[in-house]
């Protein structure tokens, strides 16, 4: 046995005492780091499933230091899935190609041949458009190398454009004011007639955002305004197609609506899990609602920062987020 001499003991004992007046302080300390861990780590990073630097992408290709990201979608043909991001610096637009099999970045357009609106044709390849002019071009899905175009089409595709293909024709959907427009295309962008039904007299729209999907046999068109929002639900492509042809649409039998909460800046996406609006009322949030009740389901908070960008899948199982912070895309899970 070691014995200590009193001076011994009283530095062993002065020793102690430290240390458990200490062991609070360390506790709070490491509990202050847990904390300041948890509250600056992004809210999403735990749904993340694959992530590519995208700006380090887009200035590559020569778009400037101060784009922003105006868009994020998931566009899907011939077996090939990609994220794809709509980007310009004020002078020139970009189209960014992600593979989400392995979350590369496969192609970047930009200038001529970039679109406002790029989705998958009826004929099974991938289209650029935009809203200032009506020329089009075609891409290879396995490749992005250019198919043909430009080639002009009957009407300019819109900023927020959406896309129903049914029995070989694509059907091309925007909104404006109280007014839904359908232009169908057939086989190599062939134009058939353009209509334009009214909503219904007591319903005006205050932007211009739409977004569709077919949910089963029905079909789900999400209207999205700074002042209201609402999910119109035609049960049947058969019964979309009437409605679009005799005004007004909510007249019809096999319509319904319901109407939701504004968003802020007018962001939202129509999915086969329910309608999402991007809220800016405590913080930033994502908010799901029921298609049919509009009843709120479920909500994410989001570390909003600046140049951020949102898009959801049409099945509502992923979402994309661009990080204006980090200039990182993520391919994530939905919460819901």
């Amino acid at each position: 046995m070691v014995k200590l001499s009193l001076l011994g003991k009283t530095a062993f004992l002065r020793l102690a005492l430290v240390a458990l007046i200490g062991l609070p302080f360390v506790a709070v300390l490491f509990s202050s780091c847990e904390f300041l861990a948890l509250n600056i780590m992004p809210s999403y990073l735990s749904r993340v499933e694959g992530s590519v630097d995208l700006e380090s992408a887009l200035k590559k290709a020569g778009l400037g230091a101060s784009f922003r990201v105006k868009k994020l979608s998931f566009v899907s043909s011939g077996g090939h899935d990609y994220a794809v991001a709509v980007a310009t610096d004020d002078a020139q637009l970009a189209n960014a190609f992600v593979d989400l099999d392995g979350m590369t970045v496969q192609k970047v357009l930009i200038g001529s041949g970039a679109g406002d609106t790029v989705l998958a044709d009826m004929d099974g390849y991938i289209a650029t458009g935009t809203s200032w002019n009506t020329n089009l071009y075609r891409y290879y899905p396995s490749s992005m190398a250019l198919y043909s175009g430009p080639s002009p089409i009957t009407n300019t595709f819109g900023n927020d454009v959406s896309s129903l293909i049914e029995s070989g024709t694509q059907y091309l959907i925007w909104v404006s004011g109280s007014y839904v427009y359908m232009q169908p295309y057939t086989s190599t962008w062939s134009s058939g007639t353009l209509l334009s039904p009214y909503i219904d007299s007591d319903y005006s729209l205050s932007g211009n955002k739409s977004s569709t999907v077919m949910d089963g046999s029905s079909v789900r068109l999400l209207l999205v305004g700074g002042s209201s929002s609402f999910v119109m639900t035609f049960s049947s492509f058969a019964t979309f197609l009437t409605a679009m042809q005799t005004a007004p649409i909510l007249g019809n039998s096999g319509v319904s609506y319901v109407t939701l909460p504004s968003s802020d800046d007018e962001s939202g996406w129509m999915t086969r899990g329910g309608a999402i609006l991007l809220h800016h009322d405590n913080g930033t949030t994502l908010t799901l609602y029921d298609s049919d009740s509009g009843e709120e389901l479920d909500s994410f908070p989001i570390d909003d920062s600046e140049n951020s960008a949102y898009g959801f899948s049409p099945d509502g199982t992923k979402w994309l987020l661009y990080d204006g912070a980090s200039g990182k895309l993520h391919l994530l899970r939905t919460w819901w």
